[in-house]
């Protein structure tokens, strides 16, 4: 009782950095997919040390977003020049993030 015993304390909520030019971009978005997929992906990417993941139906299920719409998303993300997709016949496709440290070549 009293004292702020550790188990009286709850877990920190999951925070996402999203990089200005990402901010930027993403008010250019036409979906709400858009920047829920656009959040996971920088959370993954950060997860990863920056490096290119896959990106699974499943995982996107997870966060409210279909098949269809997850395409239509990771297209607009990349015609707004926020990631690269390598895309791979029957299989999750490959997401490698841009614009996410302060490195000046990447810009």
């Amino acid at each position: 009782m009293g004292g702020g015993a550790k188990e009286d304390q709850e877990a920190p909520a999951a925070v996402t950095i999203v990089p200005g030019v990402w901010k930027e971009g993403l008010t250019k978005a036409r979906y709400i997919a858009t920047y829920r997929v656009a959040l996971h992906i920088l959370m993954r990417n950060w997860e990863g040390g920056g490096q290119p993941f896959t990106l699974s139906n499943g995982a996107m299920a997870l966060e409210g977003v279909g098949r269809g719409t997850k395409w239509r998303a990771l297209r607009e993300l990349e015609q707004l020049g926020l990631i690269r997709i390598e895309r791979r016949k029957r299989k999750s496709p490959r997401i490698t993030t841009l614009h996410t440290t302060a490195n000046p070549e990447e810009a």
